[in-house]
């Protein structure tokens, strides 16, 4: 096995901690140099001598994969968390589902948080709802990950063969003859190294609120997180999060292919698909004129209609 999707996990966290630190043009460069590397059709030690030839990978970013490659370890992104987070309370909360950095520091710019305590009296306040882009679902969702993570937390970096095997446990046990189709996406299905969370696509004929309930009530389901009318959020016994969704038949290649993702790689489809006169959404393709549904009987089919060349899903990035 290649080296490259850990290069390219490295890379993105480089970028994570420069965005946070306010660089975005830093973060945007080694977010581009993870995508180089994630494309690669060789093994990335084969150029660990001449990085530099690759695309989007000058000598910094080339000292920093080199330091990973030869010592297994990365001294220079670990000093680059403790430069940009000085206090470990905040710390803790970036690791934390739903706290990125502005809705980190919009908290701490108007409230005086201190510890975990504190950081729940204000989500429960009042005064909180009034910030900007925080809606009272948005702070039912930023408690419910509070809660999650005083309970021992969602586990995150989930390798990818633990995470394949229980998606797939996870699929023969919801299989049946009222199922027409069901299948891994998310970033599990493009193969990454290591996945924060399993989701999965199911279609079913009529109403799939049964089937929903069904997968709530496996046996390895610890807690289920929400459940509506059409996706249910679990935690299993191991830590991991389980996401499924239930599309109509006809949503189904569209609805697979937009949870697969990668947000780069659909964003470019779809201003693809708008220049070819379509509207592409996880509901169908369409005729931008009429909106009529144009029938899509395979994920395959989506990419003939737009004139691309069909990538497996490990290739799906920004690039088409």
């Amino acid at each position: 096995m290649t080296k490259n999707k850990e290069v390219a996990e490295l890379l993105r966290s480089f970028a994570k901690y420069y965005y946070i630190a306010g660089d975005n043009y830093r973060s945007m460069a080694y977010r581009k140099a993870a995508i180089t590397v994630e494309n690669l059709d060789k093994d990335i030690l084969i150029y660990q001598n001449q990085l530099t030839i690759l695309p989007n990978i000058g000598p910094s970013i080339a000292a920093k994969i080199k330091e990973y490659l030869t010592t297994g370890k990365s001294e220079s992104l670990e000093e680059l968390k403790r430069t940009v987070i000085k206090d470990s309370f905040k710390a803790e909360l970036y690791e934390i589902e739903g706290f990125g950095p502005s809705t980190i520091e919009e908290l701490f710019r108007h409230f005086t948080i201190r510890n975990m305590e504190d950081l729940e009296n204000v989500l429960k306040s009042k005064a909180v709802i009034s910030l900007p882009g925080f809606g009272e679902k948005k702070v039912k969702k930023l408690l419910a990950s509070l809660e999650e993570h005083k309970l021992g937390g969602i586990r995150r970096n989930i390798p990818f063969l633990e995470a394949w095997s229980v998606a797939n446990s996870i699929i023969d046990n919801l299989k049946g003859p009222n199922v027409e189709k069901i299948s891994i996406a998310g970033s599990l299905r493009r193969m990454k190294s290591t996945v924060n969370d399993i989701d999965i696509i199911a279609s079913v004929k009529g109403n799939g609120k049964w089937l929903l309930e069904k997968f709530t009530k496996l046996g390895d389901v610890k807690r289920v997180v929400s459940m509506g009318e059409t996706k249910a959020i679990v935690v299993l016994k191991n830590g991991i999060q389980a996401d499924l969704r239930v599309v109509q038949p006809e949503e189904y290649y569209t609805a697979l292919q937009y949870f697969t993702g990668s947000a780069e790689h659909n964003i470019r489809l779809r201003v693809i698909a708008k220049d070819k006169g379509y509207l592409l959404s996880e509901y169908g393709l369409f005729e931008r004129d009429t909106g009529k549904r144009i029938p899509i009987n395979s994920e395959e089919e989506i990419y003939e209609k737009l004139g691309i060349q069909y990538p497996e899903p490990s290739k799906r990035y920004d690039t088409i």
